[in-house]
């Protein structure tokens, strides 16, 4: 910015959107981050079988000795599949931030003006099951093909797509990976007595994003 400040340079860089990055920046690492490991609690006890088959990825991988770093991302293949099935299921985001469209645009037989604002439906992408097959099925295989290598969907687009995507997306995704797999290393997460947490007893509160509603987990610790 102060180079094209200097050379009176053409650029579309500003304070103004300077500002909006890093508030993004701080979005994706408190308030998307946050949602999706509340989620991530709940899936993990509601499917105590996927909970362990991460936990048995980690410490296969990395041990117990040490915290997962994010040079471990290759080796936990399937705590990542995790994370991205919780993004596609819990649906963290349900709409998009506002945008804009920039000339007329035709979809579906209707006409979208320049400047008009426009909202992504990501429900319609998440539980579409002419994409997904069983949308309603939380199933974090999907994202792995027959060789165990990691499956990146276009369709999964938490974070939205193009240019106007959020800046923060490989910061929440590298901060997903490290709270996750940290967290199934050392604790064994159960309902607590009396209680049943999962799904079909959380509803989710509209908001910045979709957040489950408070609820309380048993957590056990599983080294000394």
């Amino acid at each position: 910015m102060k180079k094209h400040e200097q050379t009176n340079g053409q650029t579309t860089m500003s304070y103004e959107n300077l500002e909006i990055l890093i508030q993004e920046l701080f979005g994706a690492g408190f308030q998307s981050t946050t949602t999706a490991l509340r989620w991530s609690i709940v899936c993990l006890t509601e499917y105590p079988e996927i909970q362990e088959r991460l936990y048995r990825e980690i410490t296969s991988s990395i041990g117990i000795l040490r915290p997962p770093s994010v040079l471990d991302r290759k080796s936990l293949v399937h705590v990542e599949a995790f994370y991205m099935e919780v993004f596609r299921f819990c649906n963290i985001s349900i709409i998009s931030l506002m945008h804009s469209s920039t000339e007329t645009v035709t979809f579906k037989g209707y006409a979208i003006p320049p400047d008009a604002a426009v909202i992504y439906d990501l429900v319609s992408v998440f539980s579409d099951p002419v994409i997904w097959g069983d949308p309603l099925e939380f199933r974090p295989d999907r994202f792995i093909d027959d060789h165990g290598k990691l499956i990146k969907r276009d369709e999964l687009i938490p974070f939205f797509i193009g240019k106007r995507s959020c800046i923060g997306e490989s910061l929440a995704r590298m901060e997903l990976l490290l709270f996750l797999s940290s967290l199934v290393q050392r604790f064994r997460f159960k309902s607590p007595a009396g209680e049943e947490v999962s799904m079909a007893n959380l509803d989710g509160v509209f908001g910045l994003a979709h957040a489950p509603k408070p609820y309380r987990i048993a957590a056990f610790p599983r080294i000394g």
